[in-house]
């Protein structure tokens, strides 16, 4: 126990002599350094002061103000450390020192080995102006070293105390017991003795202190790995810092930092050219210490922008550098934020865009010039990307779309002026193109869309647009305006096949004609010996009954032949003036019993109606075969409507329909609601024999009757029908200005002969030998002739006798008319009776019989033949 107190002892002893030492140490070093620091602090103060104190004294010495460099020398003089302050400017020495009460008094200072004494040279500008020389005592700080090195004296022999109690307690709980404990362990071990297997499985001293030396190692050795590496990212990091700082001085562009206050923080060297200085001397300073004041208020309203926006702004400038050369500049300037969000400044850079936008104006001008020339154009031109939007379009182009220019660059063609289901087909067509797909299409043909929704046919020449390495950027189209040429080439093709349908039904109309002059031949004589053989027979008689039946289908037969006639518009008529109300009017109650009860007939007249010039028995014909139509077509319950009105057809209209003349027209409409007809029906209704009916339900003249009458009056006809919309035919009539003549109704007359001579010249023998017993049978003298030869022959053998021709109009040597004519001038006196199957042109236009005309139709009956003989004869002289 004693060595170990001695050890104790010791230790305390030790400790506390070598913490004496080392706070002694620590005192006069600490001494040492806060008179260091306190000195520092006053001639950093002197120097501050000295700061401060220049500019206000270089502007008193260089205003020559005395009263003020007094002002300030005594401002100075307030720090209470300064001990003196003397200003030399040539002649001009002010000066202020302490008085025994420190007092600042106005003469120069005694310095004193211990003072600290700053001379500065004084500048106005960059012009030197004098020497400010400033000192400052160091008593007070003195003083206050010496009471600072009594405290330290005092603490640190308190601490003394406090250690020597804290180390004694310390130590024996801590390092003496331990190191006891330690030492009975290596009693034990290094006596070979039984330690216990815990205490020393728990405490291998040796083991830790190795591990704990390992650990150091280990840990020093990391240390220095770890040193090696910064010093590694520190070289790295230099280099990069260097690189991006070759990179951003090598940038073409302006580059600039500033702080919030607009205080430059860096710049490149392009940057530099503008200033004119190096970047060491731009840093620190603003705008106003480099450009006029307006310049630098400019700048400085677009780095407040900046920040206002909290992102990039954009303008351009133009810069004058201080070389002279004058830049247009693209500057972009944005704010810059710190990891914490906080404003660091504002960062700009300038793209000099000088070059690219003279390039840029020259293109603009050189685009603007072929514009002009585009618009001097005739032709649409059209010119669009690869995506379809144009980027080229002449004034005509415009004018026809109804876009403005500005209105149609950009956008999509065919969004913008293709009709919807041709721009989707299009656009995918001009897709492929553009990706080579398919081949140029060099000519096509497409609507397009205006702005006013018009649509306008154009013909398209396309040419590929391509850059210099070959590949296709887009499209040129030149286009002409085809609408107007197309739809002409339309009504050309329509009205040429109306002319077709027209001259179609002239040419079956001739056919019947001819049919029916050589039927109605055939029928004069089958008729004429038929009514000869009845007037012979008695009624009793066996063969009376075939006689009549002969005769009727003769008849029926004569009235096919009428209605082909009237198709081919050489039925003869006697056209009057008619109120077509009146005339409609008066067949209602007839046309209700042709259409059946089951059929409601509709009549609405329209007010004063204008008048008509038409033989009232062909108005007969119309309205039945059209009422008839109408009711075949219903096939059961319905409606009919006859409708009249007035209208006046324009050139227009006309100009579209060949059979139609402009003018005044009165309307005749009959209307169904029956099964109505395709187009294909309606093409064919107006030809002879075309029915839709069943066989034997119709003949096929109904419609054929009515086009040759309304053709034969001038008129036209229009048809309007759908499947299952029923019909309605409308015939348009010319208007006639005279007043409507009355109707006399047809009075039966006696059959009448006589005893004049007659000379008969038929080129047919069974109708010759006919007509000529049906004269001598009336009592007649009667000359035949079969030629006109032999007639002329007769004339001139019985001219004094001669009181009645009668021939027939059609002969092989000279027409009727022509034969007339001649005997007139033999026999001037002989009346004339012309004969025919149809009213040929010579005696008759259009069917209307000449003035002074006598015409008897074949087929003729003996008492038609009786009656007409006895009218010209008993008429007034020829």
């Amino acid at each position: 126990m004693p060595r170990s107190t001695s050890l104790s002892f010791r230790i305390t002893a030790t400790l506390v002599a070598v913490a004496t030492v080392l706070l002694t140490i620590f005192a006069a070093s600490a001494m040492m350094i806060f008179r260091d620091r306190e000195m520092g602090k006053l001639r950093q103060g002197v120097k501050t002061d000295a700061e401060q104190l220049a500019p206000a004294i270089a502007s008193a010495l260089w205003n020559f103000d005395n009263a003020q460099l007094d002002k300030v020398l005594d401002g100075g003089m307030k720090n209470g450390y300064l001990s003196g302050i003397v200003v030399q400017a040539g002649p001009v020495l002010a000066a202020r020192s302490r008085g025994e009460r420190w007092e600042a008094v106005n003469w120069p200072p005694v310095q004193k080995d211990t003072d600290i004494v700053l001379q500065e040279q004084i500048y106005y500008g960059d012009a030197p102006v004098g020497t400010m020389t400033i000192s400052a005592t160091t008593r007070f700080l003195e003083q206050e070293l010496r009471t600072a090195t009594f405290y330290f004296a005092a603490s640190i022999l308190l601490l003394d105390l406090v250690l020597v109690l804290g180390l004694y307690w310390i130590l024996k709980r801590i390092v003496l017991n331990p190191l006891r404990l330690l030492q009975s362990y290596a009693v034990e071990v290094s006596g070979a003795g039984a330690a216990s297997s815990t205490t020393l499985s728990g405490l291998t001293f040796g083991g830790e202190m190795e591990v704990l030396r390992a650990s150091m190692a280990k840990m020093v050795s990391m240390l220095d790995g770890r040193f090696r590496e910064l010093q590694q990212e520190a070289r790295r990091y230099s280099e990069s810092e260097k690189r991006f700082r070759t990179v951003i001085d090598t940038l073409p562009d302006l580059l600039w930092l500033k702080d919030a206050e607009g205080v430059y923080l860096s710049c490149n060297k392009m940057f530099e050219r503008f200033f004119g200085a190096a970047e060491r001397d731009i840093v620190g300073k603003t705008d106003y210490d480099f450009v006029d004041r307006e310049t630098a208020d400019f700048f400085r309203t677009y780095d407040r922008r900046a920040i206002e926006a909290g992102g990039p702004t954009r303008y351009d400038e133009t810069l004058h550098l201080a070389d002279g050369e004058r830049l247009l500049v693209d500057t972009i300037k944005t704010p810059m934020y710190d990891m914490e969000g906080r404003l660091v400044g504002v960062l700009g850079v300038g793209h000099d865009v000088t070059e690219r936008r003279k390039m840029e104006d020259e293109l603009r001008h050189e685009r603007d010039r072929a514009q002009r020339y585009l618009d001097t154009v005739e032709a649409l031109i059209v010119a669009l990307d690869r995506q379809g939007r144009i980027t080229t379009v002449n004034r005509k182009a415009c004018q026809l779309l109804g876009y403005r220019e500005e209105e149609l660059i950009g956008r999509p063609w065919f969004e913008t002026c293709n009709p919807r289901e041709e721009g989707r087909y299009a656009r995918e067509t001009y897709g492929r193109v553009m990706a080579g797909e398919v081949d140029n299409i060099e000519y096509q043909v497409d609507p397009v869309l205006t702005k006013a929704g018009a649509v306008a046919l154009i013909a398209w020449h396309n040419a590929l647009l391509r850059d210099e390495r070959g590949e296709i950027v887009g499209l040129l189209s030149a286009g002409e305006d085809i609408t107007e040429q197309r739809r002409a080439e339309e009504e050309k093709d329509r009205l040429e096949e109306q002319l077709h349908q027209a001259q179609k039904m002239e040419s079956i109309g001739r056919l019947a004609g001819g049919v029916a002059h050589d039927f109605n031949n055939m029928l004069t004589v089958i008729l004429g010996h038929a009514e000869m053989a009845l007037m012979k027979l008695s009624p009793a008689h066996e063969i009376y009954g075939n006689l009549e039946q002969i005769r009727n289908a003769g008849n029926r037969s004569a009235n096919l032949t009428k209605q082909l006639l009237g198709f081919a518009r050489k039925q003869t008529i006697a056209p009057k003036a008619l109120d077509l109300n009146d005339a409609i009017a008066g067949t209602l109650k007839m046309l209700q019993r042709l259409i059946t009860e089951e059929v409601h007939l509709a009549w609405h007249p329209a007010p004063q109606l204008w008048h008509i010039k038409m033989d009232p028995s062909q108005l007969d014909q119309v309205l039945a075969n059209l009422c008839v139509n109408a009711r075949d077509a219903i096939g059961g319950v319905g409606t009919i409507t006859i409708e009249t009105a007035n209208r006046t057809v324009a050139a227009g209209y006309a100009g579209t329909h060949v059979d139609a003349v402009p003018g005044e027209y009165v309307v005749l409409s009959v209307s169904d609601d029956g099964s109505g007809m395709d187009k294909e029906t309606v093409s064919h209704i107006f030809e002879p024999f075309f029915t839709t009916k069943a066989v034997g339900e119709g003949t096929g003249l109904g419609l054929s009757t009515v086009y040759g009458i309304v053709r034969q009056n001038n008129g036209f006809i229009n048809v309007y029908s759908e499947p299952g919309k029923g019909s309605t035919f409308s015939i348009c009539l010319p208007r006639h200005f005279e007043q409507e003549e009355p109707r006399q109704e047809a009075v039966r007359q006696e059959v009448r002969g006589g005893d004049e001579t007659i000379l008969l010249v038929e080129d047919e023998p069974e109708i010759l030998a006919l007509a000529s017993s049906m004269l001598r049978g009336l009592g007649y003298r009667v000359l035949d002739a079969s030629s006109p030869g032999a007639a002329l022959a007769l004339a001139d053998e019985h001219s004094g006798r001669l009181q009645l021709l009668i021939t027939d109009l059609v002969m092989p040597e000279m027409n009727g008319r022509d034969l007339s004519e001649k005997m007139k001038s033999r026999c001037p006196a002989l009346k004339v009776i012309f004969v025919s199957g149809y009213t040929a042109e010579v005696i008759a236009e259009r069917g209307v019989l000449d003035p002074g005309i006598n015409f008897l139709q074949k087929p003729f009956s003996l008492a038609d033949l009786a009656g007409k003989v006895r009218e010209v004869l008993d008429g007034p002289a020829a």
